[in-house]
């Protein structure tokens, strides 16, 4: 579990910079942006495995 934590942190710190740099210009292009607003594909569009179920399922 700490793994994991560590791992989120990473990630945490990564989109943090990328935020930073979408705001204020410095990257032209923005891919955390793009991504939010990309349409989905059908493959984006998977349906959900027994594995990653919502409690209430």
């Amino acid at each position: 579990m700490r793994t994991k934590i560590a791992d989120l942190k990473r990630m945490e710190g990564v989109l943090k910079n990328v935020v930073v740099q979408c705001g204020d210009g410095t990257q032209p292009e923005c891919p955390l942006i793009e991504t939010l607003f990309r349409e989905p594909t059908a493959r984006s569009a998977k349906p959900r495995t027994k594995s990653a179920r919502s409690p209430g399922d």
